[in-house]
């Protein structure tokens, strides 16, 4: 369990004999995971990864998934390299876990849309600020776009106003009750 979760560049710590809890660092996927792995007494292996609760995470995009696969393909290929500590064991079937390329460019993809459609975000919420201050709001969109002015430009400033501040206090409060309990 050490040198896969080494082999992995996972950091580790041990709170028991049987258990294990690892930080995965931070990707263009996510903001790092916190991996936990069990070993049972029958030789069963149970691990759980996660986001870590601290940062802002709504979408994991697979990412605890591609953890937990990479760590059993991992364990299936140091099983087969040969008996551990002289016992004789029979090796299982060798998962090809993803090679490290190829989730650098995912990583990158990854990073670059989110970056485009919080910039996006960021955009609106701007342009109803300024339509809600000066009275006319522009909203840019294919073609030509809509430019409101006068008292619908401020109520639909404040609607979409109200409803970015909606939904950041349903993201902070889903987090911090993941903290809590």
């Amino acid at each position: 369990m050490k040198s896969v979760l080494q082999n992995a560049g996972w950091s580790y710590q041990m709170p028991s004999d049987d258990e294990f809890v690892a930080r995965v660092p931070m990707t263009g996927w996510s903001w790092g995971e916190e991996f936990s792995a069990r070993i049972f007494p029958d030789g069963k292996i149970q691990v759980v990864s996660k986001c870590h609760g601290y940062r802002p995470q709504l979408v994991d995009f697979g990412k605890n998934k591609t953890n937990v696969e990479s760590f059993f393909a991992q364990v299936q290929h140091t099983i087969a390299q040969g008996p551990m500590n002289g016992s004789a064991t029979e090796p299982g079937p060798i998962t090809q876990a993803k090679s490290p390329s190829a989730n650098k460019v995912g990583s990158i993809f990854i990073g670059c849309t989110l970056t485009v459609f919080l910039l996006g975000l960021l955009m609106y919420l701007l342009f109803a600020v300024i339509g809600l201050v000066t009275g006319t709001l522009v909203m840019p969109g294919r073609g030509n776009g809509i430019t409101l002015h006068g008292t619908w430009a401020r109520i639909v400033s404040g609607l979409i106003l109200v409803g970015f501040t909606g939904l950041l206090l349903l993201v902070f409060r889903k987090n911090r009750r993941k903290r809590s309990g």
